[in-house]
């Protein structure tokens, strides 16, 4: 009756909170990413450590100390929407439901377009390496046609199709591991966990 749907409602406002860090958290992410990309460093796993360091620190003032703060008043710790619920909300969300949707290649499915496009970029390159002999050209035209592709320019074409070629292989390439992102997730859902382990 109107208990369930006032409960339901409940829980559905306490989803809320997590779902706000969720996407803090990523918009976090992306800016660590990217203060780590213009500092100098010795090494790319330098790089990487100093990028995964900055998201922990970022996520753990997020997640851990920022709903502490809300919910200062111990009295109201174990009650609807209080500390104990509001951390399984955000744990659930930010560490399952968040890392869940990695398993979809987003750079790989938005890339489904121009993989459909491959037998016709085959066709034009097959014709850029072995054009076809105009049936209509003669005399001065077919002459200055078989000009067109000597040596230097069968060479010119075949380097410009390897390259549009390697190119190429970008839309059968599935989406980079990001490991920054990953290790801190890692790292703040099991410092949390430890944080507040007492409160259960």
């Amino acid at each position: 009756g109107a208990d369930t749907e006032t409960s339901v409602g409940d829980r559905l406002l306490a989803l809320l909170p997590g779902t706000a860090v969720c996407i803090i958290n990523l918009a976090m992410g992306m800016i660590s990413r990217k203060l780590g990309e213009y500092e100098i460093q010795d090494s790319f796993t330098e790089q990487e450590f100093n990028q995964a360091l900055k998201m922990t620190v970022a996520m753990i003032i997020n997640i851990g100390l920022i709903i502490w703060w809300i919910n200062w008043e111990s009295d109201k710790w174990y009650g609807k929407g209080g500390l104990v619920e509001s951390l399984i909300y955000m744990q659930v969300i930010d560490a399952i439901v968040a890392r869940s949707v990695l398993f979809i290649d987003f750079t790989y499915s938005m890339n489904y377009y121009y993989r459909r496009q491959t037998p016709k970029m085959v066709a034009r390159w097959r014709d850029m390496l072995i054009p076809k002999e105009d049936p209509y050209l003669f005399g001065a035209q077919l002459s200055s046609a078989s000009r067109a592709h000597t040596p230097q320019m069968k060479a010119e074409i075949a380097d410009e199709v390897t390259k549009q070629i390697e190119e190429w292989y970008q839309v059968y390439e599935p989406e980079e591991l990001d490991n920054p992102d990953r290790y801190a997730r890692l790292l703040v859902t099991f410092l949390c966990c430890v944080f507040y382990a007492p409160l259960f």
